[in-house]
This record gives C-alpha cells, sequence and structure tokens, in this order.
C-alpha cells in the first residue's frame, strides 16, 4: 500500500495513531479511516477497507495486553465464581456476534443505500445521550444490576452483531447496551474485552491482502491504543456511568459529522 519513503512511513504511522484512538471511542474507526485514505490519500477503496480491518490487530494485542489480568481472572480454570459467570457471558456474546453477524453483514448492508452509514453513526450518539439521561432520571436505588447470565451475553452478542452495518460503532453500542442493562462501572471494560475476540478475528482474516508496508501502523496503532486504552478506563472508574454514556455520546455525534460533509 505504501512504498518504504519518509512520507509515506509518517502517513502509514499516522493512520496507525488514528486507528489507536479511534478504535477505543464510539466512532466508526474504518469509516474515519476511509475517509482519510479514501478521499484525502486517494488510495484504492479495497487496499484503505483491508488496511483498517488489519489495524485491528494493533488494537486487539492492545487490549489483550492492558486487560491481560482480567483475562487472565476471567478464564483461569480456578477462578473465583464471578470471573467463571463472566467467562461464559463473554462466550456467549462472542458465539452469538458471529452467528449474528454474517446473515446481517449479507442481508442488511445491501438493503442499505451507503448514504445510511452516517444517519447509523449519528444515531450511536443520540442512543447514548438517551441512556444516560435515562439512569439520570432513575435513582440508584430503581437501577436492578444485571447478572453476568448467558441469556445476557446472547442480548449483547446480537446488539454487537449491528456493528457490521456501516457508520455503527462496535464500542459505541455494547457500551450503551450494557450501561443499559446496568452493569454499570464494569461498562466500559467489558466493552473493551468484548471486542477482542471479534476485531482480532477480523484482523487475522485481511493478513494475507496487506501490504507490509503497513507495519509502521500496526506499530503505532498498539501503542497509542495501550495510553488511550488505559486512559479511558482510568475516566470510567471515576465517573458515574450516566455520564460517561452522555459524554460519550456527545463524542459520537461531534465525530459522525464530517461524514455529512463528505457523503
Amino acid at each position: 500500500m505504501f512504498g518504504w519513503d519518509l512520507l509515506e512511513a509518517i502517513i502509514s504511522i499516522l493512520l496507525g495513531i488514528l486507528q489507536g484512538i479511534a478504535e477505543w471511542l464510539p466512532i466508526s474507526s474504518e469509516g474515519w479511516l476511509y475517509i482519510i485514505s479514501v478521499l484525502l490519500l486517494r488510495i484504492n477503496p479495497q487496499e484503505a477497507l483491508s488496511s483498517a480491518l488489519f489495524l485491528h490487530l494493533g488494537t486487539s494485542i492492545a487490549a489483550i495486553f492492558v486487560l491481560r489480568k482480567d483475562i487472565k481472572d476471567i478464564f483461569k480454570k480456578s477462578g473465583h465464581e464471578k470471573e467463571e459467570r463472566v467467562g461464559f457471558f463473554i462466550l456467549s456474546a462472542t458465539i452469538t456476534t458471529c452467528l449474528a453477524g454474517v446473515p446481517v453483514y449479507i442481508y442488511l448492508k445491501e438493503c442499505l443505500l451507503p448514504s445510511y452509514g452516517k444517519n447509523l453513526a449519528l444515531a450511536t450518539g443520540f442512543i447514548l445521550l438517551l441512556v444516560g439521561l435515562a439512569l439520570k432520571l432513575v435513582s440508584s436505588s430503581q437501577t436492578k444490576r444485571r447478572s453476568f447470565s448467558s441469556k445476557y451475553g446472547a442480548v449483547i452478542g446480537l446488539i454487537q452483531a449491528l456493528s457490521v452495518l456501516p457508520g455503527v460503532s462496535r464500542s459505541g453500542i455494547t457500551l450503551a447496551a450494557l450501561i443499559f442493562l446496568g452493569y454499570g462501572e464494569e461498562s466500559l471494560k467489558l466493552s473493551f474485552i468484548l471486542g477482542i475476540p471479534v476485531t482480532l478475528g477480523a484482523s487475522l482474516f485481511q493478513l494475507r491482502s496487506v501490504n507490509i508496508s503497513m507495519f509502521p501502523a500496526f506499530i503505532s496503532s498498539f501503542l497509542f491504543s495501550v495510553f488511550f486504552l488505559k486512559a479511558l478506563l482510568s475516566l470510567s472508574y471515576r465517573t458515574e456511568p450516566w455520564k460517561l454514556s452522555i459524554l460519550f455520546g456527545f463524542v459520537a455525534i461531534a465525530f459522525s459529522l464530517p461524514f455529512l460533509a463528505f457523503y
């Protein structure tokens, strides 16, 4: 995709930085990379899409690195009862996402015009705003905290499957669903863990079609993901869920506006 001259190496690194930041925000990271790669840098659309999906490898490895203790606690055989329940919750969500994502992609993506992607991106922001406002209006004593059951894992998996549609942010819709269902301060971290199998699979699928010159982008996406992921997790621990939902809602709306200009 890129040659090895200095300018193209810098562009590759900048694309990786963008992916490392956008992956964890309630925005479509593929959409932003597409806008910059195709419309601004004049890169072939198919190459741009393959590269965007490949860069998920760097962000996935970063998530595994940052959340390694949580992942180990969830999946080790001698884990506590709560960790074992979370493991089945994540497994149920992942399987449901894989089973539902393929037909959603095949049947619904063709029915939606490309221009609808901008509307879906905007809708994600408003959904997060509504969830935050709803939680603010309901007192904490009235909010029912959900268990980590396979049933609710499947519900989250179905919602996560919608992220195959253009403009839909996986982190945005899963975060909104987790907060709405009552998973509180653990919602953001759960959203990140849930995304690891899905994004890792998508990136590995693209390995054969990606040029080796994307390696600088891979490295920069990993490094910036580690930094940004830690910063967001720190923010989530110090912020009430309803405030976090509203904050991410405004971010999603703000970053969806360029789609309105370009399409």
